[in-house]
């Protein structure tokens, strides 16, 4: 982002001597802005006060001018050098400049996804961009009036001041008074549905076409607010907006969510992304993430929202979940692993596979390994210390570790800085007689580098299971339990409490061994323009990395796309697997299957080009899928192939 480059080019300019080395001042902007959304003409005017001196920067794009400067504090200095303007506060005391600029934005096509960009069916000034001067990682408070034409309405992070609609022009204006990382703004042709939950208010922005749904978003909004208050503190803001958008996007601001239209109608987004979107408001919102040092706030955001709402549904579903991400991991190339604390932000799958459901495991394990008292006390610590502050891994673990009473340092830094996740073997178990009841002996080995691993070990007896926890700190160790009961069968980590590398095995097919191969071969089957379109299109939402269209098979992971009976002339023509027998019908399928290699084979079909289309935005969302049956471009039927591998159980002979 143009944030993190502003703060490093900042940071230089400081360290050379080109701006005053200080502490870090307090900076207030109040700012209007204009925007025309059908000429996409924006003119922006921003007087800013720091106390104390401060170095920003304000790069604007070409055809941008420079219409007013007022540089009538002489603590104040503005130079330029090409189309980067730089600000410079020199004064101990209270400074202040106020600049106007103005220019054409990018249509939405134009700015492909990237920066601002304004168009009769939404505009977005993005945070982290050029649209206003920025100050590195100064933290601000701003006030912020947007002015738009009537048929247009406009919203942006913290508390709305007012709002009016007079000569022809929506006007509304928000104040942002808690330290702030950064401004966006929000505009779109919306229909504006509100209810209050106690001094909270929630709107929904929704373009017209999904405005149904606005109840539906805000009382499950505020049963979101309601939850997480209970579990970490009072909500940090005056408001929470849920606001779509014609981008695929999901973003969280204060105070607000981005949503894309589309993704607002999935049936599964109220139950699970809109409670993830809520709970950022105390993750990354509330407390500032210290990049730096990694992002926690997707794992720890994951785990509070989804993973919370999975273990209220049950221990079969938060298993469900657990193992979700294992195989998702299992999925991963060696190539794109990486280490947690090098997670900064989703840019793709793999990153989301590590920052999001690997650190979520992190916090499963850790509750685990301190008790759940001592975790949630360690939660509302966090929050009250670092409200509105930047917080690193760091802080986390010492929030925890003064809830627990324990030093936590090595267990969390080993998942935290290594690439990778320990292999369990488990050898030599055998059942026997003891005194007092009987003894059930296993050896367990994990791969190097060694992991200090809190074990979870079941034995199951005549009696019922029996659970227990082992520590293994080293490469292989023996272990003896005491069991009042005749074993029966013993496992290691039956319930998948721990971050582990399963076995090839234990990992169906799913369609996320392929959205994450570096390289795919698609194979095309039928010569119609129309589905070789829809082709290029599921192939570009689905696959990362590159996709090479071919006439044959190869041993590279390998995506067929046509109408049925082509796909199924094209399996049997190449001597690849059929399409399962038990699979139900529909409109449009995708399934999978392993070539000889075992690298990953994912079948889109279905029974007609405009059946194929209909569905290329949805399967990006199904990663953990072996199957889904669509009619009428709706998932209808959905699953994984069954598998009865469990190769950390021993079953002892009578």
């Amino acid at each position: 982002m143009i944030r993190g480059l502003i703060g490093w080019v900042v940071a230089l300019l400081v360290a050379a001597g080109h701006g005053p080395a200080a502490a870090e001042p307090f900076i207030h902007h109040d700012i209007t802005v204009t925007l025309d959304p059908a000429a996409r003409t924006i003119e922006v005017v921003d007087a800013i006060r720091a106390d104390g001196p401060a170095l920003g920067m304000l790069p604007l794009p070409e055809g941008f001018v420079m219409n007013r400067i007022d540089l009538s504090d002489p603590g104040a200095t503005l130079s330029r050098v090409e189309d980067i303007w730089t600000i410079e506060f020199r004064g101990t005391g209270r400074n202040e400049l106020t600049v106007g600029y103005s220019g054409t934005l990018p249509s939405r096509t134009e700015a492909g996804g990237e920066g601002p960009f304004a168009d009769l069916d939404g505009s977005l000034l993005p945070p982290g961009s050029w649209w206003y001067p920025d100050f590195g990682d100064a933290l601000f408070s701003y006030t912020l009036a947007i002015d738009v034409p009537e048929d247009q309405r406009a919203v942006a992070p913290g508390r709305l001041v007012d709002e009016r609609l007079a000569d022809g022009r929506y006007r509304a204006r928000f104040a942002f008074e808690g330290p702030a990382e950064d401004i966006a703004v929000i505009v779109g042709p919306y229909e504006v549905a509100e209810r209050r939950h106690g001094d909270v208010l929630m709107r929904t922005y929704f373009h017209s076409e999904i405005a149904d749904l606005a109840d539906a978003y805000l009382a499950k909004t505020a049963a979101y607010l309601e939850l997480h208050e209970a579990r970490i503190g009072p909500y940090p803001f005056t408001a929470f907006h849920v606001v779509s958008s014609p981008l695929p996007v999901g973003l969280g601001l204060p105070g607000l969510t981005l949503m894309g239209t589309r993704v607002l109608r999935l049936p599964f987004i109220l139950d699970t992304s809109l409670g993830h979107e809520v709970a950022h408001a105390w993750w990354g919102n509330g407390v500032y993430v210290d990049y730096a040092q990694g992002n926690w706030a997707e794992g720890l955001t994951t785990f509070m929202a989804d993973y919370a709402f999975a273990e209220a549904a049950g221990e079969a579903e938060a298993r469900a979940m657990r193992l979700r991400w294992l195989r998702d991991y299992a999925a991963l190339p060696p190539g794109r692993d990486m280490a947690m604390r090098g997670f900064t932000g989703r840019h793709h799958g793999a990153a989301q596979i590590i920052g999001y459901h690997k650190a979520a495991m992190l916090f499963v394990m850790l509750r685990d390994e301190i008790g759940e008292p001592a975790f949630d006390e360690g939660i509302r610590w966090f929050w009250r210390k670092h409200r509105f502050r930047r917080a690193s891994w760091r802080d986390l673990r010492h929030a925890f570790e003064e809830t627990s009473g324990r030093h936590l340092g090595g267990l969390i830094r080993q998942w935290l800085d290594r690439v990778g996740a320990p292999r369990l073997r488990v050898r030599d178990a055998e059942a026997t007689p003891a005194a007092v009841g009987f003894r059930a002996a296993f050896t367990l080995e994990q791969d190097e580098p060694v992991y200090a691993l809190s074990v979870p070990v079941r034995v199951e007896t005549e009696d019922g299971p029996r659970d227990y926890r082992v520590s293994l700190k080293a490469k292989s160790a023996r272990f003896v339990l005491r069991v009042d009961a005749r074993p029966v069968a013993l496992e290691v980590d039956p319930d998948l409490r721990l971050f582990r590398r399963l076995t090839t095995e234990e990992v169906p097919p799913i369609l996320r061994h392929l959205m994450l191969a570096d390289r795919v071969r698609m194979i095309v089957a039928g010569d119609a323009p129309e589905v070789g379109a829809a082709a290029a299109a599921i192939a570009r939402r689905l696959v990362e990395g590159s996709v090479e269209a071919v006439a044959a098979a190869t041993d590279l992971p390998l995506l067929v796309i046509g109408l049925a009976e082509d796909a199924d002339g094209a399996l049997k023509r190449l001597g690849l697997p059929a399409r399962p027998a038990d699979l139900p019908g529909g409109e449009a399928r995708m399934w999978t299957a392993r070539l000889v290699n075992s690298a990953p084979l994912v079948v889109v079909e279905a029974a007609s080009a405009e059946a194929l289309a209909a569905i290329a935005h949805r399967l990006p969302h199904y990663g953990s899928k072996s199957f889904l049956v669509f009619d009428d471009g709706k998932v209808v039927e959905q699953g994984v192939w069954p598998t009865d591998a469990r190769p950390l159980r021993i079953e002892f002979l009578p």
